[in-house]
């Protein structure tokens, strides 16, 4: 199973851009192994 996701970031520096948003979302979906990553 998937590790928990950890964002480890300066969230209040800068938001994501829509093509990484897209990416991670599409890793989410498909469930995707710690190498994929």
């Amino acid at each position: 199973m998937l590790e928990q996701f950890h964002y480890d970031s300066d969230l209040i520096g800068g938001s994501l851009m829509v093509r990484e948003s897209r990416l991670i979302a599409d890793l989410l979906l498909r469930e995707a192994t710690p190498e994929q990553w």
